[in-house]
């Protein structure tokens, strides 16, 4: 991507299909079973686009960490210290021991019950350093990383006004996540891998809305939101929105204003590049 004026430019853009168990997303163990495979096929990948550009912002699976909603009585006084007392509140449910943990936290506001609400990321170091050190020995530095759901989120902010209750449903590969935002706050995530089955979506989704309705009755009013890299849209449109009984808006990224050439990139590839663009923005 460049910048022209106040606008980002996508030059140029690369799609490849990865080769089955290249990546197996897991939140405990290393993630790339075949470092040698997975060099290359990133220099294959990056090669013709980056030209002597090292610095990358790295998209990683949901699946490989965990994201929590947490909530604190007062704001931490450094962040070193939210990162040490979120590691000691955690412990219970870290996927590894406290100190084995990558941890990152955002505060997203203020409750009624004067309660600090906060979005916290977290990998084991053995699953990120896997990752760092395999980008590094093909040639990139990644200096941003994040979850690709967060990615997605951070692409579509500008095109969803996220001030109303609303569900977003990202459905990228193998992995669907589900985010229900109330009054512009995120107040429930659930990432699930449910292969390649419409019948899985249905399921999933059902089990998030069903275990949540009580506590969360505007989730029924909210309205819905469907980002995917699916071929068959139009069926996962139907199975999301009978499943929540209401119409579902599939976003559209819009590549084209970015000035690629749209004749080259059917729609459901344009709509892979959305958590890579999402990435790419936060180095610009």
């Amino acid at each position: 991507m460049t910048r022209s004026g106040k606008s980002l430019r996508l030059a140029a853009a690369r799609s490849r299909t990865l080769a089955d168990g290249l990546v197996q997303s897991n939140q405990r163990e290393l993630n790339l079973p075949r470092p040698n495979d997975f060099i290359a096929g990133i220099r294959e990948l990056l090669g013709p686009l980056g030209g002597h550009e090292e610095r990358i912002s790295l998209s990683l699976p949901d699946s490989s960490g965990r994201l929590y909603l947490h909530e604190m009585e007062t704001i931490f006084k450094s962040r070193d210290e939210g990162l040490d007392i979120l590691r000691w509140k955690l412990k219970g449910s870290l996927p590894a021991a406290p100190k084995d943990v990558q941890l990152d936290y955002q505060v997203l506001n203020k409750n009624e019950n004067g309660r600090y609400r906060m979005l916290v990321s977290v990998i084991t170091r053995n699953v990120l350093g896997q990752y760092e050190e395999l980008f590094n020995a093909a040639g990139y530095q990644p200096l941003v990383v994040d979850f690709h759901s967060l990615n997605v989120l951070g692409y579509y902010q500008p095109q969803v006004d996220f001030s109303d209750d609303l569900v977003l449903i990202v459905i990228d590969g193998t992995t669907l996540v589900f985010k229900y935002f109330q009054n512009g706050q995120l107040v429930l995530q659930r990432c699930r891998e449910v292969g390649s089955s419409v019948e899985r979506v249905f399921q999933e989704i059902n089990r998030s809305v069903a275990g949540n309705r009580n506590k969360l009755p505007s989730l029924s009013r909210a309205k819905v939101y469907l980002h995917s890299d699916w071929e068959q849209m139009e069926s996962l449109q139907e199975a999301v929105a009978a499943v929540l009984e209401k119409p579902v808006q599939v976003l559209d990224p819009k590549i084209e204003k970015l000035s690629i050439d749209s004749a080259v990139i059917q729609p459901h590839q344009g709509r892979s590049l959305v958590a890579a663009l999402g990435a790419a923005e936060r180095l610009m």
